[in-house]
């Protein structure tokens, strides 16, 4: 299934390139098309590592340590604790 996914991405991201370069004749805009790609999976590429780091260290520890701050505004966990000191200013 990763395979395919990969793949299919792949797939993908050639054809909107094709296109700004063939159809529409914007080549100064399929290469910042692919700059976009290369910075945004570069970015996945460290959040992914980052998150490994995480589980490794929980599971050095026997126990879930928080996660990194990058992570945190991700959280359901966050925006319920935002929300409930929201509500708590508004209650004073």
């Amino acid at each position: 299934m990763k395979v395919l996914y990969r793949q299919t991405a792949s797939d993908d991201v050639v054809r909107q390139f094709r296109y700004y370069v063939v159809t529409v004749n914007l080549p100064e805009v399929a290469v910042r098309f692919r700059d976009a790609v290369r910075h945004t999976v570069q970015s996945l590429r460290l959040q992914y590592r980052d998150l490994v780091d995480w589980a490794a260290r929980s599971r050095d520890a026997g126990e879930l340590l928080p996660l990194p701050k990058e992570f945190q505004r991700h959280t359901c966990i966050r925006s319920t604790i935002k929300q409930d000191n929201e509500l708590k200013q508004q209650l004073r």
